[in-house]
């Protein structure tokens, strides 16, 4: 029975950061994009 508690607590252990990882990565990407679209406003064309 403890096994299977600690494998079953493993297993949500390992949901939950993967979850939050991807919540990471995605405010990453939009922190990125929100960085190139400021430096496209400042760029100059020749």
């Amino acid at each position: 029975m403890v096994l299977y508690t600690s494998k079953k607590e493993q297993e949500m252990d390992n949901e939950f950061i993967e979850k939050e990882g991807e919540v990471y990565m995605k405010r990453l990407a939009e922190e990125r994009e929100k960085r190139n679209q400021d430096s496209d406003k400042d760029s100059v064309l020749l």
